[in-house]
């Protein structure tokens, strides 16, 4: 496809989509995108369609910090359970002496604004412009202010020992990163398990995005914290956020009489009636029935805590069996001559 558009005599854009829509999902999604695709014939009938805008300006009240050259970006915003692909996916500009900037060319649709900068998450932040509503041939007016926001602190620790964990890297989301967009922000702890972000007041969620090595996150929200960091406070610490020591696991797969399968393949972990793949080359078993998971941080599992493995026999067919790793990552997968739940597993 061909992503096309059209600048009035004013500076103004005017964006171009097909007259009809696509029959197929997959040109759907690429005009969904802002591409004009050729029709059968190789000819394409456009029209043309205003554009959406944004005129956004940063202000600020404290003292020595400038709104000028801030690097302002927007990212489009959706909810999982509306999400469908967008032209809106993202662009920057910077803002000029008295903080004022536009993005303009933009599709029908919801986005988030955001401001970075020297300072940002030491000296400042700001609260994101969330779920702005584009609708074209109109214009919606932002305002983002940068405030000095609240220091916040909290550790990284090992369950059960308490012990500080450094590296882990922690992920937050929160009013100047909304949920409703991908764009995260990242802290690393150090030698004494502590993170530090400088962020507005109101509900945040932290979560370790990377474990250190030698560890994983808890099963579901497990090792994450959701917080209402409060106004009119300087300092708030956030509660200790958890890790389990992890291995890489290796083992062997066996048929109901304990001989082993050659050639079945350890897909990924299973949790909450979903199935996350191991990142890499699959793991496939050998003659003896023996595989090991290539060493990486997304290939480990908690020592000690059963795990649901999909395993895919030579054949195709699929069964989750849950297995408990020992301190070496070591197990023993036994399957039963059918069925799709395996439940006895070393």
């Amino acid at each position: 496809g061909l992503k096309l558009a059209v600048t009035t005599v004013n500076g103004r854009r005017i964006l171009v989509r097909p007259e009809t829509r696509a029959s197929e999902h997959l040109a759907q999604e690429v005009e969904d995108q802002g591409f004009v695709t050729a029709a059968g014939d190789g000819k394409s009938r456009v029209v043309a369609v205003p554009a959406a805008r944004i005129a956004g300006r940063v202000i600020t009240k404290l003292p020595g910090v400038s709104v000028a050259g801030r690097i302002v970006g927007y990212q489009e915003s959706h909810h999982h359970e509306t999400y469908r692909p967008s032209a809106n996916t993202g662009g920057k500009v910077e803002s000029d002496a008295d903080g004022r900037f536009v993005f303009d060319g933009l599709g029908e649709g919801l986005v988030n604004v955001f401001v970075h900068g020297d300072g940002e998450n030491t000296d400042w932040t700001y609260r994101a412009a969330k779920d702005v509503s584009l609708t074209p041939g109109r214009t919606t007016d932002v305002t983002i202010e940068v405030i000095r926001g609240v220091e916040v602190e909290g550790t990284v620790v090992g369950r059960e020992t308490g012990v500080p964990l450094e590296g882990a890297m922690v992920g937050v989301y929160g009013p100047f990163r909304p949920r409703s967009g991908a764009m995260t922000s990242v802290a690393m702890t150090d030698a004494k398990g502590r993170y530090h972000y400088r962020l507005p007041p109101g509900e945040t969620y932290f979560y370790v995005s990377g474990p250190p090595h030698g560890f994983t996150r808890l099963p579901s929200e497990g090792s994450s914290r959701t917080v209402k960091i409060p106004d009119r406070t300087l300092t708030f610490e956030v509660p200790p956020i958890e890790l389990v020591p992890a291995a890489t696991m290796r083992g062997h797969v066996l048929d109901s009489s304990g001989k082993p399968i050659e050639g079945a393949k350890v897909i990924g972990i299973c949790e909450n009636g979903l199935c996350r793949p191991f990142p890499g080359k699959e793991a496939v078993t050998d003659a003896r029935g023996e595989f090991r998971l290539r060493p990486g941080m997304y290939n480990t599992v908690a020592i000690g805590k059963p795990a649901r493995l999909l395993i895919r026999l030579p054949g195709g067919a699929e069964h989750e069996a849950t297995a408990t790793p020992a301190a070496d990552g070591a197990v023993t997968v036994k399957l039963p001559e059918s069925g799709h739940d395996v439940k006895g597993v070393e």
